[in-house]
């Protein structure tokens, strides 16, 4: 199926203090924004961001802007509906990192629609769904020349499908709308964390070059982007978790660190 994924990073993350969504790491470390691309382009499909910012232009990714711009994501789903053509779309959130390659994959087979997206409390799941861009843009740009923003709305108008999900489908869709989402994510990876031999402390010195207050753990520290950083941490036993932010200094930089130390200490 010839079809391009779209991930959503327009938002501005005041619950998250400005923080970009997407850069912040996942429990493996990685930015969220690099793993779902990664799972989406194991797919085949094109990968693509939706929203213009910055902070995200190491990522090499191509990026779609909103139209019009302005008016929420329902200008980024146009954008990205037209970007497509005539191919299909996968709308992404840029803050859920616990998607999963099979989940995507059911997404992307699932009966043709306008619309199909997940479903619960009689809300859709605009941001995990698959779009035929033939049926849908015609009505999403009518929808916005009237002033009608939602994208419930526009799933309704359309003739969304529900994708069924089980329990540990809506899991995978968990999103990280503020700090304590992201605590909590991390400690449920970190107590979750499959079992490893342990490694010695010199080979995990090599790759985590920090000693952490908490025995067995040790810390990195990368430039993801321009004054963005991530630092992971890892145990001898293949436990991992980590964090994004900014620092200009020495002194935002330790505070970075802190965090990880926080999450380690509390697990």
């Amino acid at each position: 199926m010839s079809a391009v994924a779209g991930i959503f990073v327009g938002g501005r993350g005041e619950r998250m203090g400005g923080a970009a969504k997407g850069l912040l790491a996942a429990p493996d470390g990685r930015p969220i924004v690099e793993r779902v691309s990664d799972l989406l382009q194991r797919l085949g499909l094109e990968v693509v961001l939706v929203g213009r910012d910055a902070r995200y232009d190491s990522l090499g990714l191509r990026a779609v802007e909103d139209e019009p711009s302005g008016i929420g994501p329902l200008g980024g789903l146009i954008g990205l509906l037209r970007h497509a053509g005539g191919r299909v779309v996968l709308a992404i959130a840029c803050d859920m990192p616990f998607i999963e390659l099979a989940l995507l994959g059911r997404l992307l087979d699932a009966p043709a629609a306008p619309v199909v997206a997940p479903r619960r409390e009689n809300r859709w799941e605009p941001l995990f769904a698959r779009y035929d861009p033939q049926r849908v843009l015609p009505t999403a740009r009518a929808r916005a020349e009237e002033g009608l923003y939602s994208l419930q709305g526009l799933l309704d108008a359309v003739g969304a499908k529900t994708l069924a999900l089980d329990a540990p489908d809506w899991t995978a869709l968990e999103d990280w709308d503020s700090p304590a989402d992201q605590m909590a994510g991390v400690r449920g990876a970190v107590s979750a964390g499959s079992a490893h031999r342990a490694t010695s402390d010199e080979d995990m010195l090599q790759e985590y070059p920090r000693r952490s207050r908490t025995p067995d753990w040790f810390i990195r520290v990368e430039e993801v982007s321009a004054g963005v950083y991530r630092v992971s941490a890892r145990n001898r036993w293949g436990h991992e978790c980590g964090h994004t932010g900014m620092a200009g200094t020495d002194q935002e930089m330790e505070g970075l660190i802190e965090v990880v130390e926080g999450y380690i200490a509390n697990n």
